[in-house]
C-alpha cells in the first residue's frame, strides 16, 4: 500500500481539506475549516440517528474512523462516544488530525500503513466506522479490511461504512480508467485518485462470510454522481 500512503501524504501537505471532500470548487484551500468539520457533525448524526433503529451500539465507550484523514467525522464522534480512535495511513494525515483535534486524550489518531488491524484487539469498539476511505483502495484490501472491521467491532456494537458498487455509466468507467492511469502513472498527478467499487452482492457475502449480519443497505452518493453506492450497517454474530 505503499503508493497509496505516497499518494495521501503528498494530498495532505498540498490541500488536505479538499483531498477529503473533493468538491470542485473547494480545490487549492476553498474550503472553509468551520463549515468543513461541520460537515463531518452532520455525518455522524445521521450515522447515529439510523443507528438508533437497531438499539446499537448497546454501549458508548468507543468507536474507530477508518480512513480518519484529518478527523473530520473523528472528532464529530466525540460527541456519542467516551473515546474515538482515527486510523489512517498516510503521517502528513496523521500529523494534521493531531493539530485539528479539539477533544484532547479522547481522540487519538493511530498511523496504520497496512490492510490488517493487528494493533486493536477482538471486539474492542462499540462503533467501527469508515466513509470515503475504502474506495480509494484495491479491492484485495478492500476485502482484508472488511474482513478486519468485523473482528474489531463489539457483538453489540455496530458497523458502519460506505463503498461504491459501479458506475452507472460503462463510458463513464472507460474514460476513468484510461484517464486515471494516465494522469497517475505517467504524470504522477497526486489530485487523480484511485476509485474502486465492489458490488453490493459481492459486499453482502464477503460480510456474511466474515460472521457479520447485514441489518440495511441505503443507497449513498459520497463516492459521486456518477457511481451506484451504498452504506452498509452491520453487526457481528
Amino acid at each position: 500500500m505503499r503508493s497509496q500512503r505516497d499518494q495521501w501524504n503528498e494530498l495532505a501537505r498540498t490541500d488536505p481539506l479538499w483531498a477529503i471532500l473533493t468538491d470542485p470548487e473547494k480545490r487549492n484551500g476553498g474550503w472553509n475549516e468551520a463549515e468543513f468539520f461541520a460537515s463531518g457533525r452532520n455525518e455522524a448524526a445521521g450515522v447515529m440517528e439510523q443507528a438508533a433503529k437497531f438499539n446499537a451500539p448497546s454501549r458508548r465507550h468507543c468507536a474507530l474512523d477508518l480512513g480518519c484523514g484529518v478527523g473530520r467525522a473523528t472528532q464529530a464522534f466525540c460527541d456519542y462516544f467516551d473515546d474515538v480512535i482515527g486510523v489512517d495511513i498516510a503521517p502528513a494525515m496523521i500529523e494534521a488530525a493531531r493539530a485539528y483535534n479539539q477533544y484532547g486524550k479522547r481522540c487519538r489518531y493511530v498511523l496504520n500503513a497496512s490492510s490488517n488491524l493487528r494493533a486493536f484487539s477482538d471486539g474492542a469498539f462499540d462503533l467501527v466506522y469508515s466513509c470515503i476511505t475504502l474506495q480509494h483502495l484495491p479491492r484485495r484490501h478492500i476485502r482484508a479490511y472488511l474482513a478486519e472491521l468485523i473482528r474489531i467491532v463489539h457483538p453489540q456494537g455496530l458497523l458502519v461504512f460506505q463503498l461504491p458498487d459501479r458506475y452507472r455509466n460503462r463510458k463513464d468507467w472507460l474514460t476513468h480508467t484510461l484517464y486515471g492511469f494516465l494522469m497517475r502513472t505517467l504524470l504522477r498527478r497526486a489530485d487523480v485518485m484511485e476509485m474502486h467499487g465492489i458490488s453490493k452482492k459481492r459486499v453482502t457475502a464477503l460480510l456474511r462470510a466474515n460472521g457479520a449480519e447485514v441489518l440495511a443497505i441505503a443507497e449513498d452518493s459520497m463516492a459521486g454522481p456518477k457511481w451506484l453506492g451504498w452504506r452498509y450497517y452491520a453487526r457481528r454474530r
